[in-house]
């Protein structure tokens, strides 16, 4: 008896598990078109957003058509494995046990993009692969891969990029990315390029609702202006920032600045905008910080860190635009191998001289003679200046800004000279 009610209760388990996928398809299919027009209306006329969804039993399809105005336009092919047992997953020849709202796999295929400002390299291959899985709590796991690609005018390639990522249901909304690019190569052969790379991101919010963003890169061979890099890399945080505050602020400065006010009407205006929404955007005392710029190669070496922190705590200061200035605090440090530090001046003093009417007529290597003296003549002018520091072939430098006050290597700094500064040769 107890055998046979276990034997009834085991198969009103699989039908439910069968039949729950077919309910959960209308959820799905209701919650699509929502976010279609959701999406539509946070475009603001900017692309049209349109879609077409085929329901089953345990999965269903979907396409969504993305049109923009300048005659682009892009069609996604959309799977849709049910939740809350994603059993269409067998058909697959995955594993169907877990537990979410639903698995959506996207594809972009070449024959689906029409005017596509990028070219990708395969016309066999689909450009786009992506797999997203959605949990009832709304949290997201996702992984994708893009095709080699080229930029419109081949003045960019790109030999594919690969990465995963989740999205937290948690109270700060953590959203943490990795991406792989393959070989890049940027501009004219030598300009700019590296053998592969990796970028991390991690988004959260804090308890006052504000965004604490952290971004590494660590890139493989670095080639920059003909120069080569065996490693390059770099930590940036962005602490207690208001991105949307921070947005409303550039946006009003944005149309104001193409508004046809008076020039004395439209600083009062600015002076308002920057009154009203600095207190806002500043409101956490937002921080960034760039812990770690390096490249290092077996001739040339450049370090860089900086940070810059703003008081935000009493807003009646903030919203004098003088007086913030004097909240503003930042520090910075560089070191860069002598052989650096010269190739790169040597490149811009030959390119400022260049632009003269005064060396028309005169050759590459007359410019580069001109370019090293000149050279010479300004990081001598630096070092006994004490603007550069130089220790065994290696220039450094100490930058603090405290209460509106420059500081270059323990000296106080006019700060017109960061404008120009060869101008102290």
């Amino acid at each position: 008896m107890n055998g046979s009610r276990i034997i009834l209760a085991l198969l009103a388990l699989l039908v439910a598990l069968g039949l729950l996928p077919i309910g959960m398809g209308f959820v799905i299919e209701s919650t699509y078109f929502s976010v279609i027009e959701s999406v539509q209306d946070d475009a603001q006329g900017g692309f049209a957003i349109s879609g077409e969804f085929d329901q089953g039993l345990w999965s269903s399809s979907s396409v969504t058509k993305i049109d923009w105005p300048d005659g682009e336009s892009v069609v996604l092919e959309q799977s849709w494995v049910h939740g809350p047992v994603p059993l269409g997953e067998m058909l697959r020849g995955r594993s169907p046990w877990g537990w979410g709202f639903a698995v959506v796999e996207t594809t972009l295929n070449p024959e689906s993009g029409e005017g596509f400002p990028l070219a990708f390299s395969s016309a066999e291959q689909p450009w786009l692969e992506s797999q997203v899985r959605i949990g009832f709590d709304r949290s997201v796991q996702f992984h994708f891969s893009l095709a080699a690609m080229e930029g419109e005018d081949a003045d960019w390639e790109l030999d594919g990029v690969w990465g995963e990522g989740e999205i937290s249901a948690e109270a700060d909304a953590r959203i943490r990315i990795e991406v792989h690019l393959g070989r890049v190569s940027v501009g004219a052969p030598g300009q700019l390029g590296w053998d592969g790379a990796t970028l991390s991101l991690e988004r959260a919010l804090d308890d006052q609702g504000l965004t604490n963003l952290g971004v590494a890169l660590d890139a493989g061979v670095l080639r920059w202006m003909g120069q080569g890099f065996e490693k390059a890399g770099l930590d940036l945080a962005l602490r207690h920032v208001d991105p949307a505050a921070t947005q409303i602020l550039l946006t009003a400065l944005s149309e104001l600045a193409k508004s046809p006010l008076p020039e004395a009407e439209r600083e009062m205006a600015r002076s308002r905008l920057l009154a009203e929404g600095l207190p806002q955007v500043l409101r956490g005392s937002p921080q960034v910080e760039l812990s770690r710029f390096v490249l290092r190669s077996s001739e040339h070496a450049l370090d860089f860190s900086v940070r810059i922190a703003v008081d935000g705590s009493d807003p009646t200061l903030l919203a004098n635009p003088i007086f913030a200035l004097g909240l503003v605090q930042a520090e910075a440090q560089v070191s860069a191998s002598r052989a650096l530090v010269e190739s790169a001046l040597d490149v811009y003093l030959a390119g400022q001289m260049a632009q003269d009417e005064a060396a028309e007529g005169l050759s590459q290597q007359d410019l580069i003679g001109m370019a090293a003296f000149m050279r010479e003549a300004a990081l001598g002018s630096w070092v006994a200046a004490k603007r550069l520091v130089l220790e065994e072939d290696q220039f450094t430098a100490d930058v603090e800004f405290d209460g509106g006050v420059l500081i270059l290597n323990g000296e106080m700094l006019d700060p017109t000279e960061l404008s120009n500064p060869l101008s102290s040769m």
